[in-house]
């Protein structure tokens, strides 16, 4: 028989057990991987996800701000991770997420916008329809024989005037100054008349009283005029602070006249620069001597406070009379125009986002045939064409949708905005509050109408929207307390305070979201790390069962034809025996073969020798001698 065909059956046990060995080890790696990935599951690593979080969002924010790109509706950071971690079977897709943690963030942070075209078309427009509220005409002068310019509603201000002097004089006709808290004497003039030395003084002056005929109906035309004639835009102050004061103007960096929309400590700032850098000699001493001016000839923040919170109230009571006349359709057409003219980048964003990270890793699959050539290149051309738009035409109800909600955001942003544009001091805080809740708000119902997630998910993901949206109002609130503290002037304040506003907005939007996954108050994150743990067990006992399946598969096979063999060598050792004639022919070649099939070890020599005796002759002889 051939050396090469004879079959030991053991090593068939052998495999066997090599195969019982290697399954136990890799049922023990199992474990061990099980264990180690969840492990990195439910061990929150708080701060590395802090900073990871708030580098990612400061950078997308810089982007936004400064490229003027929240019309997208997809910052730089989100857009570069789907790129980077792109395939057709595992995307990355944040805009999928409605009730994600860095999805709610992101909506957040787009609420406002510094730098936008939007925004400056809304600023440009309100300006551009600002009119005189107040208008002067030529009237004869008899005393003076001449014309003087008039107020053509002269005579209901004076009346409005005499008014208020008489709800604030005290018992003996004399009346305490507003700014400077001192009761002001009568004077006498060099004709010998007598006057009172204070004066009614508009808050807000008749010269820079403008509304925009736009936006405010012909009532509240009206309403306008008879506010900035009552008790709400009326002072009482000193009559050469008045006369010195004169009608104050504020210009932005540009030159151009922004008094209608200055802030009131913008025009205070301009009312004091008006009295410190008063030329006359004897008006100084007297504006000094009633308390305007210190002996450093620097208003005193006494004073200066009293002008701001005075010019603050007027602009309040100003903008609750514009709020209340406003032509809110043409408002809401305006806006409709604004969201018309930024569509196309709303559709260039989702098109950009669906389409760029198929075509970049179609491309990167591509590079790496380095050795293809012209034809198989076009080939695989064509085919990565079809893949990226199959892969578009699959995302086209996605992008639908989101366009349409992102043109609703548009709509109400651009509303809110031209309100915003139209008011002035708290008020216009409390309307920026206002369309941050409102455009909270608006999320909010997208993310309770998602079919794709549970109530407790849903839930946890309001909770969350509302607690940043909170968040990010008590900073711009804490930004205004300290602004005023600072006394930082205008453009200033823009410069130094809108950069540090946004950094602080990122790291505390980002420690109000990790402190309220921590809370877990509808156990989401909890639901969510079990089912991690479970989609873990699944995947290694998956990974378990296919190692397995190809380990038994090889075995099976050396198994299988190692006994096939075998088979076979008997089948052959029995036909053998069966043809051969004992008394002519040995059986040693068969016999050998079945001791090495089956791993008996039999020496036939020796058991031969054994047999004739030659073995016991041999142990006597040994014996003898």
């Amino acid at each position: 028989m051939n050396e090469q065909t004879r079959v030991e059956l053991k090593s068939a046990i052998k495999i066997h057990q090599e195969m019982v060995k290697y399954r136990d080890e890799q049922y023990i790696n199992m474990i061990q991987q099980i264990n180690t990935r969840a492990k990195a599951i439910l061990t929150d690593d708080m701060g590395s996800q802090f900073v990871s979080n708030c580098g990612r969002d400061l950078a997308g924010e810089l982007v936004r701000n400064f490229f003027d790109t929240s019309d997208y509706n997809i910052t730089v950071d989100q857009m570069a991770i789907r790129i980077l971690r792109f395939t057709y079977e595992d995307e990355y897709d944040p805009l999928s997420q409605k009730g994600d943690g860095e999805n709610i963030k992101k909506n957040l942070y787009n609420y406002n916008d510094t730098v936008s075209s939007t925004l400056n078309q809304i600023v440009t427009d309100i300006d551009q329809n600002q009119e005189k509220l107040f208008n002067k005409e030529a009237v004869w002068n008899n005393s003076k024989e001449r014309y003087e310019n008039k107020y053509e509603d002269r005579q209901m201000i004076e009346r409005e005037k005499n008014k208020y002097y008489e709800s604030v004089k005290n018992p003996d006709g004399s009346v305490r100054d507003e700014y400077t808290e001192q009761v002001g004497e009568n004077t006498i003039d060099k004709n010998g008349r007598e006057s009172r030395r204070q004066q009614v003084d508009h808050t807000q002056s008749l010269s820079a009283a403008k509304y925009n005929a736009k936006y405010i109906t012909d009532e509240g035309k009206e309403a306008l005029k008879s506010f900035y004639n009552s008790a709400d835009n009326f002072a009482m102050m000193d009559s050469v602070a008045n006369q010195s004061k004169g009608d104050v103007k504020v210009f932005d960096k540009n030159g151009n006249d922004i008094t209608h929309r200055a802030t009131p400590e913008q025009i205070a700032d301009a009312i004091c620069e008006r009295w410190e850098n008063t030329k006359k000699e004897s008006t100084k001493n007297e504006l000094t001597d009633k308390g305007y001016l210190n002996e450093d000839g620097k208003v005193p923040k006494s004073v200066r406070k009293n002008l701001i919170d005075n010019l603050r109230h007027s602009q309040n009571e100003e903008s609750k009379v514009i709020l209340k006349n406003t032509k809110y359709d043409v408002v809401a057409s305006d806006a409709a125009k604004h969201t018309k003219e930024s569509i196309g980048k709303i559709i260039a964003g989702q098109i950009i986002y669906y389409a760029a990270p198929p075509l970049i890793y179609e491309l990167k699959c591509l590079l790496k045939n380095k050795n293809a050539k012209l034809e198989e290149v076009l080939q695989s051309l064509g085919e990565s064409a079809k893949r990226i738009g199959k892969y578009v035409i699959s995302k086209l109800k996605d992008i639908f949708s989101n366009v349409l909600f992102n043109s609703l955001k548009k709509f109400v942003k651009s509303f809110m905005d031209i309100l915003i544009y139209t008011v002035k001091a708290t008020v216009k805080k409390l309307l920026k509050i206002a369309k941050n809740l409102l455009l909270s708000i608006v999320d909010a119902v997208r993310i309770i109408a998602d079919k794709n997630t549970s109530a407790a998910e849903k839930a946890d993901s309001v909770f969350n929207l509302f607690g940043v949206t909170i968040t990010s109002c008590v900073i711009e609130v804490l930004f205004e307390i300290v602004a005023k503290a600072l006394h930082i002037p205008s453009p200033l304040d823009e410069i130094i305070l809108g950069p540090l506003q946004i950094l602080v907005t990122v790291v505390c939007t980002n420690l109000t979201m990790l402190v309220l996954h921590k809370l877990d108050l509808f156990d989401v994150r909890f639901g969510f790390k079990i089912n991690a743990v479970k989609k873990i067990f699944e995947e290694e006992r998956a990974l378990y069962a296919q190692k397995m399946q190809i380990a038994e598969q090889n075995s099976n096979i050396q198994i299988n034809e190692i006994i096939k063999r075998a088979r076979e060598e008997s089948l052959q050792i029995y036909n053998d025996l069966m043809e051969m004639d004992p008394k002519t022919q040995s059986v040693r070649g068969q016999l050998e073969g079945i001791n090495t099939m089956f791993s008996m070890n039999i020496n036939f020599d020796a058991e031969w020798m054994k047999f004739i005796g030659i073995d016991w002759i041999q142990q006597i002889g040994d014996s003898k001698y």
